[in-house]
Order: structure tokens, then C-alpha cells, then sequence
């Protein structure tokens, strides 16, 4: 028997395969090189790899609203931003943009959204907020935008400002708000 044929036959249940090892590994693959540098201090990203790798994401498999989903975030961007090293601890908004990237990979990762349920949480996801998503942000908004002092300035209430601009566009763009981050990333790049 081939081994595309044995393939369609197994399904995610019968497959041994350790889900915490897929999380740990889009742990890593979630935050790269760039996706933290410059906020504060040297181990910032690691300190983020983790935590990741902790998240308990059986907490979001009841998760029936956006109230609920930002309850469980909101404790957990807190709780990370605590566990940064040094001149970095308390950056809410490097914590925030490391686990909102995290959830998103976690969203398009087949294992752990069928495992967790994630995939009726794809409308409460937050966009991750950074330079290159402002920018485009900022080009398709009907409203005046807050200014952007960058991640390790951002605060609980401008992310919200952004996400709320984020829902609009990605309204009228007729997607998810998560999935602007694959529209807006490296899209000065053809």
C-alpha cells in the first residue's frame, strides 16, 4: 500500500503523536529572530519560547466569546510580561505581540486547532501588532489612528485601539482579523 494511500486513511485520533511537542515546536517557529528584538533586554525571545511551550491551551476550548478569549490573553500577556529579564520585565507589549503570534500558529496548525477547538476562535483573534502592521493599518483606515510608539510602548488600552481598527478593515476586507497579519507581513516584498 502507498504511502499516500495509508495517509487518507489515518485520521488526527489514531495518530500517536505528542501534542505538546507540536505546541513546543511552533513555540519556537512563532517567535523568530526578529519577532522580539530590541525590547529591553538580551532573552527576551527565549524567555518568551518558554512560556509558550506552558501555555495551558485547554484553558481556550470552552471559549464561547471575544470577552472570554481576552479574559485568558489579558492573564497571560501579564504574566509573561513579568517573566522578561531585566529592563524588559513588564513589556506589555512585546508579551502581547509574542502570544498573539503564538495563537495565531496555533490557529493555522492542524494538530493543535483540532486538538484545542481553536478554529471558532479565528474571530476573536488579535491581529499581532507591529511596525509593518500599523503602517498597512494606517493606509486602510477610515478614522484617525492613535500614534505608534512602538511595541515596547504599546499599552493594554492603544493595542485595543488597533485591534478596533483592525476589525473595521478586516471587516471591509471581508476576513478574519487574524488573517491581516498574512496580508500586511513583508508586504513591501512582491
Amino acid at each position: 500500500m502507498g504511502a499516500s494511500r495509508v495517509f487518507r486513511k489515518m485520521t488526527f485520533k489514531n495518530l500517536l503523536l505528542d501534542i505538546k511537542k507540536v505546541q513546543r515546536r511552533v513555540a519556537y517557529g512563532s517567535i523568530g529572530s526578529s519577532t522580539l528584538r530590541n525590547q529591553g533586554a538580551p532573552g527576551v525571545s527565549e524567555v518568551a519560547h518558554n512560556f509558550l511551550i506552558e501555555v495551558n491551551l485547554n484553558k481556550f476550548r470552552d471559549i464561547e466569546n471575544a470577552t472570554d478569549y481576552l479574559k485568558i490573553l489579558n492573564n497571560l500577556t501579564d504574566e509573561l510580561s513579568k517573566k522578561f529579564p531585566d529592563r524588559a520585565k513588564g513589556n506589555w507589549g512585546a508579551a502581547r505581540k509574542a502570544l498573539n503570534v503564538f495563537m495565531e500558529e496555533v490557529f493555522y496548525n492542524k494538530f493543535l486547532n483540532a486538538e484545542y477547538g481553536f478554529n471558532r476562535l479565528g474571530p476573536f483573534l488579535e491581529v499581532p501588532i507591529d511596525s509593518y502592521v500599523i503602517k498597512n493599518l494606517k493606509k486602510e483606515a477610515v478614522n484617525k489612528t492613535p500614534t505608534w510608539r512602538g511595541i515596547k510602548n504599546l499599552t493594554p488600552n492603544d493595542n485595543m485601539k488597533w485591534q478596533e481598527i483592525a476589525s473595521e478593515v478586516a471587516e471591509k476586507r471581508r476576513i478574519l482579523r487574524i488573517y491581516l497579519d498574512i496580508e500586511y507581513w513583508r508586504s513591501w516584498v512582491p
